[in-house]
């Protein structure tokens, strides 16, 4: 019999708590960090059209990151979590959760925010970019600035073109909200993805 004052080992976590770990808190994780994500997007693209200062979007999408970025890696975009997949940095299963769950989280965002905004104009005028978190880069505490910033750079100079989706839920989710798929649709898969892939191979 063991001295009354002997360390003993610690717990070692049972295979659910494990698996909570590694695959659903991430997966709910991804889920609602999309949904907030697109809900500040939209809200703030749309403020921002009515005369708010550019922080408000800027602001949002950082917050937005930056609160998600050590659960799940923030990704919020299925091109994301393609170029992870690719560099090895994600299994092929869970990039297709974390894929299910940013086309789920992104509906329930930009269905949120139409529910809060007088009319659907905006919704198509939201600003989005192939961006993550590394967490073994020393400057990833202050990611979410330059990801909003750059995420507002970018719809600033590309809506006029293309709207300035760059991410498949986004696009997906307000063609689910609006009932509008064009027969363009794929193109905002396409380019994001193929994007994803570039920023893999380099």
């Amino acid at each position: 019999m063991p001295p009354s004052n002997s360390i003993q080992p610690a717990a070692t976590p049972t295979p659910i708590i494990s698996n909570l770990q590694r695959w659903y808190v991430p997966a709910i994780g991804e889920l609602i960090g999309t949904a907030m994500f697109l809900y500040l997007a939209v809200g703030g693209a749309d403020a921002v059209s009515r005369g708010a200062s550019e922080g408000t979007a800027i602001l949002g999408v950082a917050f937005a990151f930056g609160g998600f970025g050590r659960i799940s890696g923030a990704h919020f975009n299925p091109a994301i979590t393609l170029a992870n997949l690719i560099v090895g940095t994600i299994s092929i299963p869970k990039s297709i959760l974390y894929s299910v769950c940013q086309l789920l989280g992104a509906t329930l965002g930009v269905a949120m925010a139409r529910g809060v905004t007088p009319s659907t104009e905006h919704l198509g005028q939201t600003n989005h970019l192939l961006m993550t978190t590394e967490e073994r880069n020393l400057s990833a505490p202050m990611a979410p600035f330059p990801i909003g910033f750059t995420l507002f750079s970018c719809h600033l100079f590309a809506c006029r073109y293309t709207n300035a989706s760059i991410n498949p839920a986004r696009a997906f989710a307000t063609s689910v909200i609006s009932h509008s798929f064009t027969r363009n649709h794929w193109i905002y898969w396409l380019g994001p993805l193929g994007g994803g892939i570039m920023a893999a191979a380099l």
